[in-house]
């Protein structure tokens, strides 16, 4: 018998949904399968592929209010806007615009009689693992982009958002995927790692915690796989003298606060330059005082509660903790009023902080926003590169020549200029360090879900005949 999977909805402390995780056996033979379907998959014309891929996408996001209200009651966003699948079908177009005419022959120098060229060829089985945080968008880069690379798909939602696998499972039977082409699992960490350590995996797809990605990375670590992780951040942003003060305030807010502040790149550090500081505070509070927190389905809020009560105390905890330090919150977000606020934390602006306080060292994942005022651009950029993360970060100025000399020596995967919490498809886009590894979108996407294989061919010419000594000498 395998694991019990419950899910307990952080909008109210109740049981969302119990089942179970995969047996042993459905995981082997999930790997059995995907191994089968891999020789035929890749074989499939860039047309084909596409055509029933489009009809898996049309029965998926046919589900939109059902996923809305899934993530909604899963993850505790508000049902307004918790609806990702226009973002989802967005992508997926992109992605079709894009892709070159996969299998196409790159002609390199060649002669009458020698041939070279290079293909883009698939990967093989690629084993996605799937974060809580944006669980239906991110099926774009986890599921659509392999399966339009002629890779075939193992996938495992987080626990927390188990649920949307059935509609996966279901959308992929209603467009006729082949068999083991895509299969969506409930499966458990050891699972994943003994799929892993098996050999049959090529490509490993993971979005989550950099804790997460390093677990990952050991479970793999005796077979030569493609890894593609998106990590942890602590992302940082750097308000300068010139910027725009209103609109800077304002997006950083919203960039501070949205998804409750769990976006892989929220904005985590805001540093303000000391001529600006105190008009950004004002315009800042202003702007936060507008972001309401309740019940995420019966009201209409711009926030709900965290992932679980778990993450509200370890938050709660960080803030503790800089406060004890000396920081103060001059927002005074009033306590929602919901029948189990466990999971609720509600939105502060801390001033008063340093990289001694925890709140500017770890990821917090919550709605909290940490100001601190900087003298100079040189010290801005060492503070922004104070960390063991680097997914993105953002400069916000009027200047954008001089923002973006900045952003050459800010230590990230991605950097902005009067943008942030912002994932752009036409750019590659990833972190380095703590926040992952490998690339996706941009000119990045099919080269990261596939091999380069060179081609040589030449023509076997009948050599010579070879010239007697004696003919030579009589020349």
């Amino acid at each position: 018998m395998s694991e019990i999977l419950k899910i307990i909805s952080p909008v109210d402390g109740t049981l969302y949904r119990e089942s179970r995780f995969s047996t042993d056996a459905d995981a082997e033979g999930t790997l059995a399968s995907a191994l089968q379907a891999a020789g035929s998959w890749k074989d499939y014309s860039v047309s084909d592929r596409v055509g029933i891929l489009d009809a898996f996408v049309e029965a998926f996001i046919a589900r939109s209010d059902d996923l809305a209200r899934m993530t909604a009651w899963q993850i505790g966003r508000p049902l307004a806007k918790s609806d990702e699948t226009g973002d989802l079908h967005y992508l997926y177009e992109y992605y079709k615009s894009t892709l070159p005419e996969f299998g196409a022959e790159v002609l390199l120098a060649g002669s009458a009689d020698e041939r070279r060229f290079a293909r883009r060829e698939p990967c093989g089985v690629n084993l996605s693992i799937c974060a809580w945080n944006y669980p239906v968008v991110m099926l774009s880069s986890l599921i659509l982009a392999p399966l339009l690379t002629g890779n075939i798909v193992i996938f495992k939602h987080a626990p927390q958002t188990a649920h949307i696998s059935a509609v996966i499972n279901e959308a992929a039977r209603v467009a006729g995927l082949p068999e083991g082409v895509l299969q969506a699992l409930d499966l458990t960490n050891a699972q994943c790692a003994k799929m892993l350590a098996s050999g049959s995996i090529d490509l490993v797809n993971f979005v989550g915690s950099s804790r997460g990605g390093h677990e990952v990375r050991q479970a793999s670590a005796a077979q030569f796989i493609r890894e593609i992780f998106e990590l942890g951040g602590k992302d940082a942003a750097y308000v300068m003298a010139d910027a725009d003060i209103a609109i800077s305030a304002s997006e950083l807010v919203r960039a501070s606060f949205s998804n409750s502040g769990q976006s892989c790149c929220s904005v985590e550090r805001i540093y303000v330059h000391d001529a600006v500081y105190d008009k950004f505070l004002d315009q800042f509070v202003a702007a936060a005082r507008r972001w309401t927190i309740g019940h995420p389905v019966d009201e209409v809020v711009e926030l709900g509660p965290v992932i679980n009560a778990a993450a509200a105390r370890r938050i709660e905890a960080e803030v503790a903790q800089a406060l004890q330090a000396g920081a103060r919150d001059i927002l005074g977000c009033p306590t929602p009023d919901v029948s189990n606020p466990d999971a609720y934390v509600t939105p502060k602006v801390l001033i008063g902080v340093d990289h001694s306080m925890l709140i500017m060292r770890a990821e917090t994942f919550g709605p909290i926003a940490p100001i601190m005022r900087v003298r100079s651009d040189e010290d801005a950029v060492a503070l922004m590169n104070d960390t063991e993360y680097g997914l993105t970060s953002s400069v916000w100025t009027n200047d954008i020549d001089r923002g973006l000399a900045l952003g050459q020596r800010i230590n990230t995967g991605n950097f902005y200029v009067n943008q942030a919490d912002y994932v752009d498809e036409h750019l590659p886009w990833g972190g380095i360090k703590a926040s992952g590894l490998g690339r996706t979108d941009g000119f990045s996407w099919v080269e990261s879900l596939t091999r380069t294989k060179g081609y040589y061919a030449r023509r076997l010419v009948q050599p010579a005949a070879a010239i007697p000594l004696d003919a030579l000498a009589d020349r």
